[in-house]
């Protein structure tokens, strides 16, 4: 088969966070190993906007034009390897309780409020609500037995700041 009778297969590609993203004509493919072990794969339709249009003719132009469409690509697979690889991470962190930073700021003294601090305590009594824990009471024993004495003044601005957060469920909440 002579060099003009072949079609030109041209593929690329990058290494991203635990993985790899490779770039076809048609497709772009990317591999991402979690931190369980575990590859992910994702797959989807690409079109080169080069081979929609007529500017991209131009020799320089159509290097600059693929060189920011190349960018642009692989920043977005590479936010894509990065959510998957860390994804473990989060929900072992929560399973864990993220009170460590809160814990920290509630001995702290400073001027006008922390939000770290209301964000951090909104997460976790939102945490204890999903859960299972409906009622103040038994919220306020559990954050007080994780937390310590520290979290006393804290407990009703957390608990009302996660239970009027839209989309949670407080049903058959008190």
């Amino acid at each position: 088969m002579r060099a003009e009778e072949r079609e030109s297969f041209a593929v690329g590609g990058q290494a991203v966070i635990e993985g790899v993203m490779m770039r076809g004509r048609d497709f772009v493919a990317c591999a991402v190993r979690t931190s369980e072990g575990e590859i992910v794969l994702k797959k989807e339709p690409f079109r080169s906007i080069l081979s929609r249009l007529k500017l991209a003719k131009v020799p320089i132009v159509r290097g600059a034009i693929g060189l920011v469409e190349t960018m642009i690509l692989g920043m977005r697979i590479l936010s894509y390897s990065a959510e998957v690889a860390m994804q473990h991470e989060e929900r072992k962190d929560k399973e864990k309780g993220e009170g460590g930073g809160l814990k920290a700021k509630l001995g702290t003294l400073n001027s006008g409020i922390d939000p770290e601090l209301l964000v951090d305590g909104m997460t976790i009594a939102g945490a204890y609500i999903e859960s299972g824990i409906r009622n103040f009471t038994q919220y306020a024993k559990t954050m007080i037995e994780d937390m310590g004495d520290g979290v006393k003044p804290y407990l009703l601005s957390f608990w009302e700041g996660a239970r009027n957060y839209p989309g949670l469920d407080t049903k058959d909440m008190t």
